[in-house]
């Protein structure tokens, strides 16, 4: 199923009506998210209060850190796993959504179509929308039966550092950062984006490069991808290549 571009965001009424109809299979994921703490985010977080009838989606697990990229693409045999206990099986809308900023549900939003699961949608507004919308919030967990689920990954939808480098030859693909506009030159105000173009999305962790996806997706371009080890591998490896260069040179 690909989902169209007008459900990549649903809005909190969508919501609460879909949670109660028994033909709509939804499966609601709270996604708030700290960095490289597996658990931490559940309870700070989802046990101080979620949506009713959600469930928390640790962005840690399954996810093995490195030097060069500390928020690594999770193992998929793990993953299919942990997607199953949620009980999320392929015909489930999954709606992700966090407490926070909305990256780490933009970066689960990604990370379920990376690994073949298109029927995936964002909560707009997040958690505050709903509340504000006058929607209920408990602090119970929900917990639901166990599903077969199988991770199918899609690797046209990430680009890894030797990509980024050869696309600075090619120039094939549009490079588009996410980080805040005080890291950026003044060339890039004047700097615009073609979305009949492919994409590639990047920021400081391959978090908030997710919005840039789902923001194309939004506005009918469905071919970009994410650098997953963004600026934090690039600023790296780009000073040890340069390095042994310099070593090298007679």
């Amino acid at each position: 199923m690909t989902i169209s571009a007008i459900n990549t965001v649903v809005c909190s009424n969508w919501l609460r009506d879909a949670m109660h109809q028994i033909s709509h299979k939804v499966r609601v994921l709270d996604v708030s998210w700290v960095r490289l703490k597996p658990g931490v985010g559940y309870h700070k977080y989802y046990l101080k209060q979620h949506i009713p009838g959600s469930v928390y989606f640790d962005l840690n697990q399954c996810s093995t850190p490195t030097k060069l990229v500390p928020f690594t693409l999770q193992d998929p045999k793990c993953l299919s796993e942990y997607i199953g206990n949620l009980g999320i099986d392929k015909e489930t809308h999954v709606i992700t959504y966090d407490q926070q900023d909305n990256r780490s549900a933009l970066r689960a939003w990604w990370l379920f179509r990376y690994f073949g699961h298109s029927n995936v949608s964002l909560l707009d507004g997040g958690i505050g929308k709903w509340i504000s919308s006058g929607f209920d919030v408990t602090s119970k967990p929900t917990t639901y039966m166990k599903c077969k689920y199988k991770c199918v990954p899609h690797p046209a939808l990430s680009r890894d550092y030797v990509a980024l480098q050869k696309n600075i030859k090619s120039n094939e693909e549009q490079v588009v950062d996410a980080r805040p506009e005080e890291y950026f030159a003044e060339v890039f105000d004047s700097a615009s984006v073609d979305l009949t173009k492919p994409l590639i999305g990047t920021c400081q962790l391959g978090i908030t490069a997710c919005g840039i996806a789902a923001a194309a997706q939004i506005l009918g371009n469905t071919n970009t991808s994410v650098y997953t080890g963004s600026w934090h591998e690039w600023s790296q490896r780009d000073v040890l290549a340069n390095n042994l260069s310099e070593e090298g040179k007679p």
